[in-house]
């Protein structure tokens, strides 16, 4: 499943935790700070994104995608919802490879959702076109929550 409450959907809003992503501001794949989103018009085979995490905390990421509906002709979109499988994976750098941690990778949602304790070291998030189908477009957003002495 995709971690959301069925009835509920996300739940509560941390309004401050999305204050600081969005302050964080947009960052495109590649390195990229602890705390951030990013909105893709088109995902490649894979998106990478490595973050360096100095302090252990608890990072939560989410993939959000919408369903796609081909257009016809004459410019009219069709009535028939085309889904492109997704998945988010986090690996941790382990000398000079790196290791699978968690991965999201539900064949029925339109989200995957991550949340691990992580220690001090390198990883990288990969959103990964699973189907291999046509353009997608997606939206990412991460924060590391730095764990409180």
């Amino acid at each position: 499943t995709n971690g959301l409450d069925s009835r509920l959907g996300a739940g509560q809003l941390d309004v401050f935790a999305s204050w600081e992503i969005i302050a964080a501001g947009a960052q495109a794949a590649g390195r990229v700070s602890p705390v951030g989103f990013n909105y893709v018009d088109d995902v490649q085979q894979q998106d990478v994104y490595e973050l360096d995490i100095d302090d252990a905390g608890t990072l939560a990421v989410t993939l959000a995608w919408n369903l796609r509906f081909p257009q016809l002709a004459a410019g009219f979109a069709g009535t028939t919802a085309v889904y492109t499988n997704l998945d988010l994976c986090l690996d941790r750098a382990s000398e000079d490879q790196w290791q699978q941690v968690d991965c999201s990778s539900s064949t029925a949602e339109t989200t995957e959702n991550l949340y691990a304790a992580l220690q001090r070291g390198r990883y990288r998030l990969r959103v990964v076109r699973a189907d291999g189908a046509a353009q997608q477009d997606y939206g990412l957003a991460w924060r590391l929550q730095p764990v409180q002495p």
